[in-house]
């Protein structure tokens, strides 16, 4: 797994959570950040846009 192999913090719930959020795409996980979490990390993104 993608998230798993760039040693991502996440919960297994977190990382099903991203993958139906994000679709899988490598180019959103992988501008996660590994040390806040899934809810924090989104907010990030979509305020930044």
């Amino acid at each position: 797994m993608f998230l798993r192999s760039h040693e991502v913090r996440f919960t297994r719930y977190e990382i099903v959570e991203s993958y139906m959020i994000f679709g899988g795409f490598p180019y959103y996980l992988d501008a996660l950040d590994e040390w806040v979490s899934l809810v924090q990390n989104i907010d990030r993104q979509w305020a930044e846009e």
